[in-house]
Formats: C-alpha cells, sequence, structure tokens
C-alpha cells in the first residue's frame, strides 16, 4: 500500500488556474462598474423642491414613504396641495415622486428606499413640506427608521395612517377642522404624543407596550378613551393605536 499526496495533472492545474482569472477578472470588472456609478463625496446631497396645485379635485390621497430620516409635516397655504423640499444627505438619487388626477381625485406618492449596492449606511434624508388648508385629504405616512413631526393646522384630514418603525412620533391635530377623521398609528420602537382638538368627540383604542403611558382630557381605561360631546353637530375623530416600546402621551388640547 502506498500512501502520501497525490498530485493533480499539470493540465488540471493549468485549466484551474484559468478558471480562477476569469473569475477574478468578471469580479474585479463589476466592481469598479458599481463604484463608478454610484460613488458620492460624502457631502454631497440632493436637493428635491416639491410644489403642486390642487386644480379642480375635490379630494388628495398623500402617500410618503422614507427608510431613513425626518419629516416634519406643517400647515400651508390655499394655493397648494403640498409644497416644501426634500434633502437627501449620501443618498445616490433624490425621491421618486409622481403625481396624477383621476376624476376629481389627486394621488401623489412620494418614495425614497435605500439600495444595498448604492447607498450608504449613513444615507438620511430630511423632508420639509406644508399642507394645503382646502382640499380634503386622505395621507398615508411609512417611515422606517427616524423622527416625525405632523402638524397640519387647519388642513381637512379625512383619513391618517402612520407606521412606523423606530423613531419619536408627534402628532398635533389642535387645529383640525374636518367632519370626520378615521385615524390609525403604529409605532415600534420610540416616544408618540398625540394632541387632540377640542369641541370635537374622540374614540380611541391604545394598545401599548413597554413605557410609560400618559392620557389626559379623556375618560376610560384598559385601552379605551373617549371624549364624548352631546352633540351630534360637532367633528368626530376614530383612532386606534398600536405601539411596541416607548413613552405613550395622549390628551386633548386645552380649550375642551
Amino acid at each position: 500500500m502506498i500512501t502520501g499526496i497525490r498530485l493533480p495533472a499539470l493540465r488540471q492545474v493549468i485549466i484551474w488556474l484559468v478558471i480562477i482569472s476569469v473569475l477574478s477578472f468578471s469580479i474585479g470588472t463589476a466592481i469598479s462598474i458599481l463604484e463608478k456609478g454610484s460613488y458620492r463625496p460624502i457631502e454631497q446631497e440632493t436637493v428635491t423642491p416639491i410644489q403642486i396645485t390642487p386644480g379642480d379635485i375635490t379630494h388628495a390621497s398623500i402617500n410618503l414613504k422614507l427608510d431613513s430620516g425626518r419629516i416634519n409635516i406643517s400647515a400651508g397655504g390655499k394655493e397648494n396641495l403640498i409644497s416644501g423640499v426634500i434633502e437627501g444627505r449620501n443618498a445616490k438619487n433624490g425621491p421618486d415622486l409622481s403625481y396624477t388626477s383621476m376624476g376629481k381625485v389627486g394621488y401623489l406618492n412620494v418614495t425614497q428606499e435605500s439600495t444595498l449596492w448604492f447607498d450608504p449606511i449613513s444615507k438620511e434624508d430630511y423632508w420639509n413640506l406644508s399642507l394645503g388648508q382646502d382640499v380634503p385629504t386622505s395621507l398615508y405616512i411609512q417611515i422606517g427608521s427616524g423622527d416625525l413631526v405632523l402638524r397640519p393646522g387647519k388642513t381637512n384630514l379625512t383619513d391618517l395612517s402612520v407606521n412606523q418603525g423606530t423613531g419619536d412620533l408627534t402628532i398635533d391635530l389642535t387645529e383640525w377642522r374636518g367632519a370626520h377623521l378615521l385615524s390609525s398609528i403604529d409605532g415600534g420602537v420610540g416616544r408618540i404624543s398625540i394632541i387632540l382638538p377640542p369641541g370635537t368627540s374622540i374614540a380611541s383604542r391604545v394598545e401599548a407596550g413597554i413605557g410609560s403611558r400618559t392620557i389626559s382630557g379623556l375618560e376610560g381605561e384598559e385601552g379605551i378613551y373617549y371624549h364624548l360631546i352631546p352633540d351630534r353637530q360637532v367633528p368626530v375623530i376614530s383612532l386606534s393605536v398600536n405601539q411596541g416600546i416607548g413613552d405613550f402621551t395622549m390628551k386633548v388640547a386645552d380649550g375642551s
């Protein structure tokens, strides 16, 4: 019996070397192409202005989706449906924006998503937007990581949906002047603060995990809270909140 190391034939060695060389060249070329198309200096930013007029629509549906950053929404004037500026830091491209109208309804979609190949970990967006005050509006916001501050003033919100992964959330509806608002808030990890308008009947359901809970100006317990006004003509807010971890505060503004 013969033991020891058996060496491959010279032909096999040559074939293996050729295959390794071809693979190495292909991988190097692919990486070079990706770097040339995606590299941006760390200080470079994208600035995207937004200004959309309502035209003759009677309802607006606004969908905002952001992976990472901060969204600040305030009250605007009557001349625009939405206006403002989106600043992207360390991102390859600005947001995808589309606006169409069908019949009397306007549909706005603003999306900024990260890509594994092109955007560095430090990519972050800052959205400063203002909502118009005239057109009844359904507002849908999805943010993966970052803070959201919503102070829409007298914007006639009819629907509000917020889905947030991590970050603090502030919703101030003190000046809301609609007829009926259906609202759903889902937060993963972070503080949630909700301020509700006086002179409004409110029915809410709150499911919160770990964290403190502060309720002011509403009655009820065990996750069901309400603020009822014995007048069928007053506005109504129906609110559902789901929160994983973080302090939760909900109150009715002074003047109720």
